[in-house]
C-alpha cells in the first residue's frame, strides 16, 4: 500500500508539484503551481481514504518502466514521480512527452484528492476572427464609383487529440483556403500558451458596430467544461498575452510555408536536356566575382564547392557555385571553347 508519491509536471506554460501522503488512516495532499503562484492542501479520511488507497494500488505503477520517451530532450512535458510502498523503497521515474498506457487512469485517480482544475487541461480551442470591410470600386473607366461590402473570417482550430492545428480562411463567398499542420509538441504548445491568454481574461463589453473586427473564442477542457469569450478584435477586447500568441503562431506557421521542394526552382529547375550544355556560374571569394564555367556532371547544385582551373597557368582554385544555367548551341552566351571545364568537387579534392 502507498506510503507516499510525489508528482512533478513540468510543460510549456506551467510547472505543477503534488505530494501525496498516507498517514493514519488518511491521505493528504499539496499541490503547487508555479505560474499561478497557488498552493492548495486536500484530504481523504476513513473510507473514502481507504478506497483511493485501493484505486491507485490497481494502477500497479510496480510495473512501470523507470523512464518514458526521451528525457533528455528539452521539448513537450516532463514529468517525474517518486513513490513509496509500504515495506518498499523508494522509486523515481521520469518521463518526457511519452507516458504508460494507463497514466490517463492514473491522473483520473489523483485528481480525485487534488483540486480538478489541476489536470483539466484544454483538449480543444476554436477561434473565429471576422470584420466587414466597405470597399469603394471604381467602374466604367472612372465614371461610377460602386461601394462594396466586403466580409472576411479566419477560423483557427487547435487539436489535443488529433495533435493539430488547422486555419481556414473564407476571403469572399467564392474563395476559402485551409491549411492543417500536424505537429504533436509545437500544436500542444500552442494549445496551453493560447488557453493561458485567455484564462483570466474578462474583455469590456462589445461594441455595438459593424464594421468593427470581432472574435469568438471557445475552449473546451478534459473535463468538458467550456469556455466562451466574444470580444471586439482590439487592444479592448483582447489580453495583452494575445501578441505573444500571435508571433508564436507567426513563428510556427512561416516555418511549415517557407518549405515547399514543389516550388523550389533548385529542384525543379535541374536536369539537362539533349542538346543542352551545362554552364555553372561561380565565384573566387578573393573577387567576388561571377565567371561561367562549364561541366558534364549534372548531379552539381547551387551551394557546392568545386575545384576549377584558374588564370593563365591554370593553377586549381576552390569556388562556390552561385547558380546553374543550361544552353544550346543557338543561346550559348560564349564560345565553347573560351569556357573552362570544372575538374571535380572540393570534397573529391585529395592532396
Amino acid at each position: 500500500m502507498l506510503k507516499y508519491m510525489q508528482l512533478h509536471i513540468s510543460g510549456f506554460i506551467d510547472e505543477t508539484f503534488i505530494y501525496i501522503e498516507h498517514k493514519n488512516s488518511a491521505v493528504h495532499a499539496e499541490v503547487i503551481c508555479l505560474a499561478e503562484g497557488t498552493a492548495n492542501q486536500c484530504s481523504l479520511y476513513g473510507d473514502e481514504a481507504k478506497a483511493w488507497l485501493e484505486k491507485i494500488e490497481k494502477i500497479h505503477i510496480e510495473d512501470w518502466f523507470d523512464t518514458y520517451g526521451d528525457t533528455e530532450n528539452d521539448r513537450g512535458e516532463a514529468w517525474k514521480l517518486e513513490y513509496e510502498d509500504l515495506c518498499e523503497e523508494a522509486r523515481v521515474i521520469t518521463g518526457r512527452d511519452a507516458y504508460p498506457d494507463n497514466w490517463e487512469q492514473f491522473i483520473d485517480i489523483v485528481s480525485q484528492v487534488v483540486p480538478p482544475s489541476i489536470f483539466d487541461k484544454p483538449v480543444y480551442i476554436e477561434f473565429v476572427f471576422w470584420r466587414i470591410t466597405k470597399l469603394d470600386l471604381l467602374m466604367d473607366h472612372e465614371q461610377y464609383i460602386e461601394e462594396s461590402i466586403w466580409s472576411y473570417q479566419e477560423t483557427m482550430e487547435i487539436s489535443r487529440e488529433k495533435e493539430t492545428l488547422a486555419i481556414h480562411k473564407e476571403i469572399d463567398q467564392e474563395s476559402d483556403v485551409t491549411k492543417i499542420y500536424h505537429a504533436h509538441i509545437d500544436v500542444t504548445n500552442l494549445l496551453d500558451f493560447c488557453e493561458s491568454c485567455f484564462k483570466n481574461w474578462e474583455p469590456e463589453p462589445i461594441e455595438i458596430n459593424d464594421m468593427l473586427p470581432r472574435y469568438d473564442i471557445n475552449i473546451l477542457y478534459r473535463s468538458g467544461m467550456k469556455k466562451t469569450i466574444s470580444a471586439n478584435f482590439n487592444r479592448r477586447g483582447l489580453p495583452d498575452a494575445w501578441q505573444n500568441f500571435a508571433y508564436m503562431l507567426r513563428q510556427f506557421t512561416s516555418a511549415y510555408d517557407a518549405y515547399s521542394e514543389m516550388l523550389n526552382p533548385q529542384v525543379y529547375a535541374h536536369g539537362v536536356r539533349e542538346g543542352e550544355y551545362i554552364f555553372c556560374s561561380v565565384v573566387f571569394s578573393e573577387s567576388g566575382k561571377e565567371y561561367y564555367y562549364q561541366t558534364d556532371d549534372d548531379t552539381l547544385e547551387v551551394g557546392d564547392k568545386v575545384i576549377v582551373p584558374a588564370g593563365r597557368d591554370n593553377s586549381e582554385k576552390e569556388v562556390v557555385i552561385t547558380q546553374i544555367s543550361y544552353f544550346t548551341k543557338e543561346t550559348l552566351p560564349m564560345p565553347l571553347e573560351k569556357v573552362k571545364h570544372i575538374l571535380r568537387k572540393a570534397e573529391d579534392h585529395t592532396t
